[in-house]
């Protein structure tokens, strides 16, 4: 499904804003999906911030994500999940912890990027940005 997602948004220029939500949010389900049970309680997006770290160019993203309440403890089994899941599809994924929480990035051929990070007691949170 994430080849087949992946291989349908390649394209030589940017997407346009409905094909980017398109992407947004197919990719934002792919990530829900491969962990079953997980509930999204959604961010309006102008109340989402990518991460300093993976934050990078200077246009106007489609955002979509929320907070991924009640994982307590198999938070870090859902990030090791969610990095394979993306790996395997041929992302680039980079993984940071720290002693006040865990950030994994992706970063798809298509432009795309997911983020997925947990900072002290606060749910988890997962955000997909458009190109």
């Amino acid at each position: 499904m994430i080849c087949e997602i992946l291989a349908r948004m390649k394209r030589d220029g940017t997407p346009s804003r409905a094909e980017a939500t398109e992407g947004v949010d197919q990719r934002l389900m792919a990530t829900l999906h491969a962990y079953p049970g997980l509930r999204l309680v959604a961010v309006p997006a102008q109340f989402l911030r990518l991460p300093e770290a993976a934050a990078a160019g200077d246009g106007a993203r489609v955002l979509r994500g929320g907070h991924l309440p009640e994982l307590d403890a198999s938070a870090g089994e859902f990030f090791d999940a969610v990095a394979d899941l993306w790996r395997g599809a041929g992302c680039t994924v980079e993984q940071h912890s720290g002693l006040d929480g865990r950030l994994v990035i992706v970063r798809d051929p298509a432009g795309y990027l997911l983020t997925l990070s947990a900072y002290g007691e606060d749910d988890p949170i997962l955000i997909v940005a458009s190109p």
